[in-house]
């Protein structure tokens, strides 16, 4: 009996799983155990191809998003510093999800909850709002993640502004401009 499981490959490297992604490559490796008769097995992962734990750190800042708080109503969603000698907390941990249609939705590992989206012009001259709900699977929930040699843009599908960060660690929402407070990496 031959036994084969089916297992996604699991990238070593966050650019090399974003690719892979974008190009909607699914790589698998067969496992095969060798016997009298055939049967096919398939294994089922949390980690495959369309959903994964990553975290996004800001290109300008080198500092990581994170739900800085966590309520039920309207958590804020900020960075965090997790330099050398500061270990990462769960609260920079997303999981990355496809939607199929072309976007991406956050969860926060910790509080389940994903950044959300208005385009509320706020303080200092920015375009909208980020901060935290319970995940609805609503277009304000929805990002576009475009691939640049120095990061990822994050763009809202509800709104169309860019997810965007400044060196006081406050993450808002802007029009798109290709500076590097707008990448992540």
């Amino acid at each position: 009996m031959q036994v084969c499981f089916i297992v996604p490959e699991l990238n070593r490297r966050r650019f090399e799983r974003r690719t892979a992604r974008q190009l909607k490559i699914i790589a698998k490796t067969a496992l095969c155990l060798t016997a009298a008769a055939t049967v096919v097995v398939g294994v089922t992962s949390t980690a495959d191809a369309t959903t994964s734990v990553v975290t996004w750190k800001n290109a300008a800042t080198s500092m990581y998003l994170a739900q800085v708080t966590a309520n039920t109503n309207g958590s804020a969603i900020g960075t965090r510093d997790i330099s050398a000698g500061i270990p990462s907390d769960v609260y920079t941990n997303w999981s990355d999800s496809s939607n199929g249609d072309g976007t991406w939705t956050e969860t926060n590992t910790a509080t389940r909850q994903c950044p959300d989206s208005n385009n509320t012009p706020g303080a200092n001259g920015t375009a909208g709002s980020v901060y935290a709900l319970s995940c609805n699977g609503g277009n304000n929930q929805r990002w576009y993640e475009v691939h640049y040699s120095e990061g990822w843009k994050l763009t809202n599908k509800a709104t169309g502004l860019v997810l965007d960060s400044n060196l006081n660690g406050r993450v808002y929402m802007s029009h798109d401009n290709s500076g590097s407070y707008q990448r992540w990496q």
